[in-house]
């Protein structure tokens, strides 16, 4: 049959898988960030320059500025912990399923170093038995083929679900944000 669930629990794809998750989880902190930062500068820079319309440069030299930080800085931080997750994602796939690497798709595989560091950051705060048996067991009975395409759509499921957290968390904040600028606008306290 296949040798899926054997190699997915040996320490170093348990690494990989832990490096991952502390990748994607940095990721998202700075895209939380981002969006509160983001809504904060969207409420209140407008109460200020409303405000302050004699000194309106000083308002805008802030928002210029927090704008340059967010696309140079945060974004950038963002998008490479979320691109270093997913290439130490596809290192554990490859692996696990003995397929080759694509460089040419994926690029260069993150530094072995770079994997241990993060796994490591994961491990001080987390237990890795929830990155045991990352794939079902009954998949051991499957050739390699049907049982690589069971556990590609695993993956694209997982993905799935977190992006709908996501996006209704993002819902959530909307909604709020939309009833304190509402509240703010009938009661301003600027």
């Amino acid at each position: 049959m296949n040798e899926i669930t054997i190699k997915q629990n040996l320490p170093e794809q348990i690494d990989k898988l832990s490096a991952q998750r502390y990748l994607y989880s940095r990721s998202k902190k700075f895209f939380y960030v981002r969006i509160f930062l983001s809504l904060i500068f969207a409420i209140i820079i407008p109460l200020l320059a409303n405000r302050l319309q004699s000194q309106w440069y000083y308002v805008a030299l802030v928002a210029t500025l927090y704008l340059v930080i967010d696309i140079f800085i945060l974004e950038r931080c963002e998008e490479l912990f979320k691109k270093n997750a997913a290439k130490i994602q596809e290192s554990f796939d490859v692996e696990v399923f003995s397929l080759p690497w694509n460089d040419i798709v994926v690029g260069n595989k993150v530094d072995e170093e770079e994997v241990l560091k993060y796994s490591e950051l994961y491990k001080k705060r987390n237990s890795v038995d929830d990155l045991m048996n990352w794939y079902s067991q009954d998949i051991s009975k499957l050739d390699i083929l049907p049982a690589v395409a069971v556990c590609q759509r695993t993956n694209i499921y997982w993905d799935i679900s977190l992006r709908k957290k996501i996006f209704w968390a993002l819902i959530i904040i909307l909604i709020i944000s939309v009833f304190v600028i509402f509240a703010l606008s009938k009661n301003p306290i600027l």
